[in-house]
């Protein structure tokens, strides 16, 4: 009977295309790839030359001013970047892409070893989770809260609120 239900889930999923596949459910990749990495922002990498949104997360935008727990004001976008540099260093890294925009930059999952570059963003508390595309790293959300990490010693927008800010503002 069980094989019946998940054979009739999947025709069902399949019949309605992929448009009515919520975004919770994870999809398999369609690319995988590895190389070295040049860090253009706390979420955003070139793969050997390859654009690369890293999955799930957003971060500081550069030139987003954040304060940190004394007070000071500080560019977090270029904190991010930085925090991000340190954790891949020189190493290779190991990308699972899920799409790819119309600009040709891809959405991967990115690891070196079995570490997931987001989740230790959000963790560290540089990154943020966007439960609009998954839950999957809400735990390193409340890990880096409870902490104090990152961001989270201070004070920050999140980065789609300070986009959408900049957009209505007219400086961006």
């Amino acid at each position: 009977m069980r094989g019946r239900v998940c054979a009739g889930v999947a025709v069902l999923v399949l019949a309605l295309g992929p448009a009515s596949v919520p975004a919770q459910v994870e999809m398999a990749p369609f690319r995988e790839f590895t190389g070295f990495v040049q860090v253009l922002e706390g979420d955003l990498i070139a793969v050997n030359g390859t654009l690369v949104r890293l999955y799930g997360i957003d971060a500081p935008e550069m030139g987003q001013i954040c304060r940190s727990g004394r007070g000071q004001r500080y560019d977090c976008g270029v904190a991010a970047r930085n925090i991000l540099s340190r954790l891949i260093g020189d190493r290779e890294v190991a990308c699972s892409a899920y799409s790819e925009q119309a600009s040709g930059e891809l959405i991967a999952r990115c690891r070196i070893g079995r570490a997931d570059l987001g989740a230790a963003m959000v963790r560290r508390g540089w990154a943020f989770p966007m439960p609009s595309l998954t839950n999957r790293y809400t735990g390193e959300e409340a890990h880096a809260q409870a902490a104090e990490a990152g961001v989270w010693s201070g004070w920050a927008q999140r980065p789609w609120v300070w986009r959408n800010q900049q957009e209505r503002t007219g400086r961006r």
